[in-house]
């Protein structure tokens, strides 16, 4: 962020995405490699524990692929398009 987070913690708190979970909150679809190199799964393991306790599953998924890295092209399969059309169907249409 170009800074020590403990300089800055108006820009951390708007870059975490921990501080727009709210009940409001829109539907959501998380998709996180478990071997993504560059961000950590339990990042998004925490989000779906902060989004379970306001939301419920009600309006959040959560996806692990495992055998997938960050930007993996098994983010691009038919199969996982499909999974994502789906969701953005039962949520758009």
């Amino acid at each position: 962020m170009g800074a020590k987070i403990t300089d800055i913690p108006d820009e951390v708190r708007r870059a975490n995405p921990l501080t727009y979970a709210h009940a409001d909150a829109p539907p959501l679809l998380i998709q996180h490699g478990r071997i993504d190199p560059l961000v950590p799964v339990q990042q998004s393991m925490i989000l779906a524990q902060k989004l379970e306790e306001v939301v419920g599953h009600a309006r959040f998924e959560f996806d692990i692929l495992e055998d997938a890295g960050h930007g993996d092209p098994l983010f691009e399969t038919d199969e996982n398009l499909d999974r994502v059309f789906q969701f953005l169907d039962r949520y758009l249409k």
